[in-house]
């Protein structure tokens, strides 16, 4: 599908998530704009092109979520059907939108922080250690780019010990793959997280010492 038909494609899906956000919009043409958006994906072959488009930070927030929801979709129901290369494709650009993709920690929105790291431990489900052996390296170094990359890092390995050890929201063999692949790599997850509070405290204190005291009320 030319690159033009998504961006119509896109154009249509922005109206239809404004009619359903919009109060003023009647209950047909929000019953309408939903059937759009849900056959969309459940049935159109462009879902990742479109949902990377519409998850772009120049887009308003409920139109990034409602493109990173298409790409979170695509992880759950059609990661089975889908090439190597589409999958190594759709991982690097979640991957990228985490990295260049966000906006600083104190202006994204907490939604979008929650989809974001749904979708990536929903990859890392399916995919690690097999396919996705360098994980750990890979968020390791995202969470170098920036306080916004750091929380969504750790968001990400909270959701997967909570879907893996406490849910248990896997497949048998799945989730052992996965638990023995955490234990043997918890060396490396302990020091991240103590080296990860460590800065902040760090910084933290910093910030203290270079506000100056309040000033007293002479009166």
């Amino acid at each position: 599908m030319a690159m033009d038909q998504v961006n119509a494609l896109c154009e249509q899906l922005v109206k239809a998530v404004t009619v359903m956000m919009d109060p003023s919009s009647t209950q047909r043409y929000r019953l309408e704009a939903l059937k759009f958006c849900e056959e969309f994906k459940e049935k159109c072959p462009v879902c990742v092109p479109c949902g990377l488009r519409l998850a772009e930070k120049t887009q308003i927030a409920i139109v990034r979520h409602f493109g990173l929801q298409i790409l979170e979709h695509v992880v759950k129901f059609r990661w089975n059907s889908m090439s190597r290369l589409e999958k190594v494709y759709l991982k690097n650009s979640v991957m990228e939108l985490i990295e260049n993709g966000t906006l600083n920690i104190l202006e994204e929105e907490n939604h979008i922080k929650d989809v974001l790291s749904r979708i990536v431990v929903e990859m890392i489900k399916r995919e690690w250690p097999q396919h996705w052996p360098d994980m750990l390296i890979e968020l390791d170094t995202l969470s170098k780019q920036g306080e916004t990359q750091t929380e969504l890092v750790m968001f990400i390995l909270l959701r997967l010990a909570e879907d893996v050890v406490t849910f248990h929201t896997l497949p048998f063999q799945r989730r052992r793959d996965i638990q023995q692949t955490l234990t043997q790599n918890m060396e490396r997850i302990f020091s991240f997280l103590l080296n990860t509070l460590q800065e902040n405290v760090n910084k933290y204190r910093q910030v203290v010492r270079d506000t100056p005291p309040p000033q007293s009320c002479v009166f």
